[in-house]
């Protein structure tokens, strides 16, 4: 038995011809990959000048524009409205809306990082029919679960 150590780190070398990198995370990708291993991103590109890999892009920081303050506002605006029109629609509004948006953005998040971004009409569309699903699928489980309930409590 020798004692060597661990065996030696291959140090990074300018990339073989064809070879691509992730500009999301920098990560050195096979040449015909259609996404980063790594990350799952479809910015892919060639290694730069002398095989060195380009710089990965800085991860963007939280913005909003004026145009989603005043969403914010309206948005405010009605709930409270709903509040003194009739506090108990409020309540269900908010139960089917919160899982609604959630879902959106937990979708337009995966969407993103594939690269891939979702339009704000997807995002519409997706948060309609989920604002429409869910109730649905709500009013069956209740009312499955009160025909069992009936079903077995009557004998």
């Amino acid at each position: 038995m020798s004692d060597a150590g661990p065996p030696p780190v291959p140090e990074a070398g300018p990339a073989p011809e064809g070879e691509l990198y992730c500009l999301g995370c920098g990560a050195r990708n096979d040449a015909g990959a259609a996404e980063c291993w790594l990350c799952n991103g479809r910015s892919l590109v060639k290694a730069g000048p002398g095989g060195r890999p380009p710089e990965p892009a800085s991860p963007q920081r939280f913005s909003f524009t004026i145009a989603a303050l005043m969403v914010l506002v309206a948005v405010v605006a009605a709930c409270l409205g709903l509040y003194t029109a009739a506090p108990g629609l409020l309540l269900l509004v908010a139960i089917t809306s919160a899982p609604a948006v959630a879902l959106v953005e937990y979708r337009a998040a995966k969407r993103r990082k594939r690269g891939i971004p979702m339009s704000h009409a997807e995002r519409f569309g997706c948060f309609l029919l989920l604002l429409v699903l869910i109730p649905v699928l709500v009013a069956v489980a209740v009312l499955s679960a009160l025909f069992i309930y009936c079903s077995l409590g009557g004998r």
